[in-house]
């Protein structure tokens, strides 16, 4: 099943590049989530395995991909 899901994802999107991102306080993986929907959390999580995206805290550095839409 998540195989699928990310097989469709590739058929639409590109991951353009990494985009270094530093936690500020009060900062949450739900909210990063929120400002860009076109990506993810199993993508999110793909590129920081060596990360526990549970437990996030202020300075902490996490990658997040750029993606770009295949049809515009």
């Amino acid at each position: 099943f998540h195989m699928a899901l990310e097989e469709d994802f590739f058929l639409q999107y590109n991951v353009m590049e990494l985009k270094q991102k530093v936690i500020q306080k009060g900062e949450t993986l739900w909210n990063i989530l929120r400002e860009d929907d076109e990506i993810p959390l199993w993508l999110i999580k793909k590129y920081n395995k060596h990360r526990d995206l549970g437990q996030l805290h202020p300075k902490m550095i996490i990658w997040l991909p750029v993606v770009e839409n295949k049809n515009n």
